[in-house]
């Protein structure tokens, strides 16, 4: 379905531990997020070519791993005890999405020059656990660094929308070149066909505000 391969380029920002501060976001509808182990099997096999996007300096190297610089949501942005997802970590900036063997397909106000691309490392697999747990290490092999930006677009300023309180965007994408193949991962189809009706339903895979993978329905085209 091309609503679903699009929907995984719609990806959410977050903030990063090396920079903590609260930006204004808004979640529309019922906040019916779902971690990783809890959505349908065909969403769970998306999900593991939805990428977490991190600044270098929140990761180390440690022999064949790399450990993962955190922050609580609570302590980072400081949420109510009772928000949900409130007692996670939270440590990426972006979300991205496997487009080709050695392609990720991310937001274009995620990485804008070469420099934030040098600065952008790839981890898979942030995501918790059936005990609820996020990993604070994570194998080598499922971390990449940013190579090179091969196309990358930001409109701030697009058509007026037809409904009334919806934002006017142009075209926001940036497609990086990581420093090798992603190994055991499947890249997902980019929709090249007609855009997707208005009233859609369509789902979003990603890390908002940088915590543990969520995957959220409900949501449509507008």
């Amino acid at each position: 379905m091309n609503n679903i391969a699009l929907t995984t380029l719609f990806l959410a920002v977050s903030t990063l531990p090396s920079s903590l501060k609260a930006e204004n976001k808004v979640i529309y509808g019922n906040d019916d997020r779902l971690e990783y182990f809890q959505a349908p099997a065909d969403q769970r096999k998306l999900a593991d070519s939805v990428v977490s996007l991190w600044q270098t300096w929140d990761l180390k190297k440690e022999g064949d791993n790399y450990s993962l610089r955190t922050a609580r949501f609570a302590d980072a942005v400081g949420v109510c005890a009772s928000e949900p997802f409130s007692q996670q970590p939270l440590g990426a900036f972006c979300s991205g999405t496997l487009v080709g063997e050695d392609l990720i397909m991310t937001a274009g106000h995620c990485v804008r020059t070469q420099e934030d691309c040098d600065n952008t490392m790839f981890v898979f697999g942030f995501r918790n656990d059936e005990s609820g747990t996020a990993p604070s290490v994570v194998p080598a092999s499922q971390v990449y660094s940013c190579r090179s930006i091969e196309k990358w677009a930001l409109q701030m300023g697009g058509p007026a929308p037809e409904e009334p309180g919806a934002a006017g965007l142009g075209a926001d994408y940036a497609l990086l070149r990581i420093d090798r193949a992603a190994k055991g991962r499947q890249p997902l189809a980019v929709n090249r066909g007609a855009s997707p009706a208005k009233g859609t339903p369509l789902f979003v895979i990603g890390h908002p505000v940088g915590l543990p993978l969520k995957v959220a329905g409900g949501a449509a085209v507008r």
